[in-house]
């Protein structure tokens, strides 16, 4: 007899990045991949080839409360690393880009179904920061990065 297997469920994420403690996410948008088309001339026909790699930025949402100690901290201080308003400098790319893996993890929270790994990262934008007396949920709603390619 065929045993039934539940489907995987797509809201269970780790996020693992040096110098942060893993942290747990409902939502994480995978950078779109495509390639640019270069066009070229054969006789009477044009020709289409692949181009650069052309990848899209990583967003996580909806970070899961408590998952994350320092994690705010560890944004607002790369952020003004990466570029200094008062300065007017920052540090090298080589400095403060990062390596980040996601884990789709099962049912129980613990074995990770399926990983995926950028290389190249840096946190892009910080979307949605808002503060209320009456409000107890994260400040930081979701986070984008910019990414340079995926490892295998």
């Amino acid at each position: 007899m065929a045993q039934i297997q539940n489907p995987a469920k797509g809201f269970q994420f780790n996020i693992l990045i040096a110098g942060v403690n893993p942290f747990c996410v409902q939502n994480v948008k995978q950078p779109d991949w495509g390639f640019e088309k270069d066009t070229h001339g054969d006789s009477n026909y044009k020709v289409n080839t692949a181009g650069m790699l052309d990848i899209g930025t990583l967003t996580i949402e909806k970070i899961v409360d408590g998952s994350a100690p320092g994690l705010d901290t560890w944004l607002w201080n790369k952020m003004r690393l990466i570029q200094n308003s008062i300065t007017g400098g920052g540090l090298l790319p080589s400095e403060y880009k990062e390596l980040i893996i996601i884990q789709q993890l099962a049912a129980n929270n613990i074995v990770p179904l399926q990983t995926w790994t950028w290389e190249g990262c840096f946190p892009l934008k910080i979307n949605g920061v808002e503060f209320s007396r009456m409000k107890s949920e994260n400040t930081i709603h979701s986070i984008e990065f910019s990414v340079d390619r995926p490892l295998p």
